[in-house]
């Protein structure tokens, strides 16, 4: 009996050492599962005890903040501080006092500076034999690539804001009425009215502000985007808030059917002032065609006026020279030798007098010589002309001197004064006549004056008829280069004309510069 005793009271020991000992492998191969566990989540892992110490912590934390953190105030690693966090307690602080879960957005940064954000997490891990916490779990998801995002997104929101508000074209929904349902903010620079009052004023504020001229045209193109499926697109005049009308051009994207109700997005913007630009490129246009029928019909004057002299001035000669020709031949053949020379000789005249006249007209049609020694050379040769053959004397006072003239100002000049002194010689019966032609810094002038018998200005212009040039005829070549032209005449006192030509036009080279 008492050998059996013994026996057992051997035994026993060693089966509760055997079973203590198996049981602290399988905790020790759980612990080291569990770290292995951590160890390999991406995540930050750590474990601080209830003085803030760090008493563990996953490679990941150890990489980011470096390998001596152990033992380490966790205020000083993770945000290099010699104080517990502020606003005290921290979330960690908070899971020691309530053994609660506590969660929180922070940022920080890492050993070499760089700031990152985290999403961390705050448990109780472990508990003392009071049940009391000795150390809490923190978890923290680097959010760094998501807080960028955020703000990428925040700015591009900024940013397309910021382009809605400030684009042209204003973008706008509206049902089949005409009440807008939304509208982007920019419509309040074009019509004045912010996005709420376009919402209350509803299809009147529309409607209403339409110019009376376009309103119809307006409603039977919006009726015809919902009934037909005609787009919309359309100009047309609106009065904004302040009361100013504009052009806007609105036109329509498509249309849809949403809880039984038709509705249009469409887009509109302020045409005012391509509007305006169009209005002047049509006068423009108009004077431009204007211009090119007064050209009309100073070439076919032109023309009339060669045809007349030709007429007038060659000829009656030309028909003299044939029938002389004809005396010639017939004194030829009867043997009269003598008469035949005298009448040849007589012919030479009339030869003469046509090289003469065909020079004349040679210098009106435009005289080479314009070219070669200037405009005050010619209108020198062309008075001589004048005085030789009419009754008449034209004093010439100038200061052009070596300056050559643009050619069209040159050829401008001189058929105004061709055509003012064939006016004196035809109408008004002067006997004397100054022009002066007046270069200056500012502008270059021509006056001439006559004593002739004048005119009655106010007369003149109730009788005018475009299809005589006369006065008519100078006042349009100077349109062509920005001149002005005044008349000063009375009845029996003579007439001025004064032209003033602005420097920007009168383009010129001086010629004894060249020299």
């Amino acid at each position: 009996m008492k050998k059996k005793k013994t026996k057992k009271s051997i035994k026993r020991p060693v089966r509760q050492t055997r079973s203590h000992s198996q049981a602290n492998i399988v905790q020790g191969q759980k612990e080291e599962d569990f770290k292995n566990v951590l160890q390999s989540l991406p995540d930050n892992i750590g474990l601080v005890d209830k003085d803030l110490n760090i008493i563990w912590a996953n490679e990941s934390v150890k990489k980011m903040f470096g390998s001596d953190i152990i033992g380490k105030k966790c205020y000083e690693v993770f945000y290099n501080r010699k104080k517990p966090c502020e606003p005290y307690p921290c979330i960690g602080v908070e899971s020691f006092r309530d053994s609660n879960v506590h969660k929180q957005n922070i940022s920080t940064a890492d050993k070499n500076g760089k700031t990152i954000h985290f999403y961390c997490i705050t448990d109780v891990a472990l508990k003392d034999e009071k049940n009391h916490p000795s150390a809490i779990i923190e978890i923290s998801r680097d959010v760094t690539h998501f807080k960028k995002l955020e703000e990428d997104l925040r700015k591009s929101e900024e940013k397309c804001s910021a382009l809605i508000r400030s684009m042209p074209r204003v973008m706008c929904t509206s049902d089949t009425k005409g009440n807008v349902v939304s509208v982007t903010p920019n419509v309040e620079k074009v019509c004045g009215y912010n996005p709420e009052e376009i919402y209350k004023g509803g299809a009147g504020l529309w409607f209403g502000r339409i110019h009376p001229d376009d309103l119809k045209k307006v409603k039977e193109s919006y009726d015809a985007l919902f009934e037909k499926d005609i787009q919309l697109d359309i100009e047309y005049r609106i009065k904004r808030k302040d009361g100013e009308w504009i052009w806007i051009h609105d036109r329509s994207i498509y249309t849809y059917k949403k809880d039984d109700t038709m509705y249009a997005d469409r887009g509109f913007s302020d045409i005012t002032k391509r509007k305006k630009t169009e209005e002047e490129l049509a006068v423009y246009q108009d004077d431009i065609r204007s211009y090119y029928r007064k050209i009309l019909i100073m070439q076919e004057e032109e023309k009339r006026r060669m045809s007349r002299d030709l007429h007038d001035e060659t000829g009656q000669v030309v028909i003299a020279l044939g029938a002389s020709l004809n005396i010639i031949e017939k004194a030829v053949k009867e043997g009269n030798s003598k008469k035949a020379l005298a009448l040849i000789d007589g012919n030479r005249e009339i030869l003469q007098t046509i090289a003469s006249k065909m020079k004349s007209m040679a210098l009106n049609l435009r005289p080479p010589e314009l070219d070669i020694l200037g405009l005050s050379a010619v209108l020198r040769e062309y008075f001589s002309q004048c005085t030789t053959s009419n009754p008449i004397k034209i004093e010439f006072n100038e200061n052009i001197k070596d300056r050559k003239l643009d050619s069209n100002v040159e050829i401008t000049l001189y058929r105004i004064v061709q055509e003012t002194i064939h006016n004196i010689l035809k109408h008004s019966m002067a006997k004397d006549v100054k022009v002066n032609l007046i270069f200056s810094e500012r502008n270059l002038q021509l006056i001439i004056e006559d004593n002739g018998i004048g005119f009655n200005m106010e007369e003149y212009s109730k009788q005018y008829d475009i299809t005589k040039m006369g006065l008519r005829g100078i006042k349009e070549r100077l349109d062509i280069l920005n001149g002005t032209f005044a008349v000063e005449s009375e009845p029996n006192k003579g007439t001025k004309i004064k032209i003033v030509l602005p420097m920007e036009e009168v383009k010129y080279v001086d010629r004894s510069d060249a020299r």
